[in-house]
């Protein structure tokens, strides 16, 4: 993580640097060229490349380059030749012995929705909820817990991701700032929760709650066999792959 929080200060510092010295598209001709990159950094580079190209675009009003990752892995860029010195000159810090960005880390990002119910019903809760659970019974002495759903996503570095299940939808955001990586997730196709906050991959977590309420019976049938007084929580966990 901090050595492509590295690389990525080095794409911003360079695009800037050929920008500020005059470089668009009346005064520096364009070109096509590819690149090879380590295969574990190939989308997160084009992606830094591709936000900083778009902010300077606006300002310039003008199309400044342009990144693509190709089928075979390689980063096609079309843009001044000031461009493509400098991200030549980015790959060179990728060379063993400087910088090695082929150690990448996936996140697996899995949601529980959780029903508290005031009558006991069949148990399905996994072991590494217990803890949260814990807690869970603790505000809510006369609730029994029963998983109704989990739906999960891997995903890598400052990269998002969506997985439609019965019951919700997750929408998931893993990016980075200042070194430290954060997670932002929307819940839908139910209730509507959205959060951000700093990476934990050591606990789950109550994320979110809502009653089974006539809106949600209508559009989920399930729900509409559960007790009266049934609440609804959303469990977090992420798991560092």
């Amino acid at each position: 993580m901090k050595e492509f929080a590295y690389i990525a200060g080095l794409v911003i510092i360079v695009v800037f640097l050929v920008f500020f010295r005059g470089c668009t598209p009346e005064t520096d001709n364009f070109e096509v060229q590819i690149y090879d990159v380590p295969e574990s950094q190939q989308r997160n580079l084009a992606e830094v490349l591709n936000n900083n190209f778009s902010r300077l675009s606006a300002k310039d009003e003008g199309k400044i380059a342009r990144a693509e990752v190709l089928p075979n892995g390689q980063i096609l860029l079309f843009g001044p030749k000031s461009i493509q010195n400098g991200f030549r000159d980015i790959l060179s810090h990728m060379k063993p012995g400087k910088v090695d960005l082929n150690e990448s880390v996936n996140y697996q990002v899995q949601v529980w929705l959780v029903a508290g119910s005031p009558v006991e019903g069949e148990k399905n809760v996994e072991p590494e909820l217990s803890d949260v659970l814990e807690e869970l019974k603790r505000t809510n002495p006369n609730k029994f817990f029963n998983t109704l759903e989990r739906i999960q996503l891997i995903l890598g570095e400052s990269s998002n991701g969506k997985h439609v299940g019965e019951l919700f939808q997750l929408n998931c955001e893993l990016y980075s700032r200042n070194n430290i990586e954060h997670c932002s997730l929307i819940l839908s196709h139910g209730p509507n929760i959205s959060t951000r906050f700093a990476l934990d991959t050591k606990r789950a977590i109550v994320i979110g709650s809502n009653r089974v309420t006539e809106d949600l019976v209508s559009r989920h049938k399930r729900l509409g066999e559960l007790p009266d007084d049934t609440e609804l929580f959303y469990i977090l966990k992420i798991t560092e792959l």
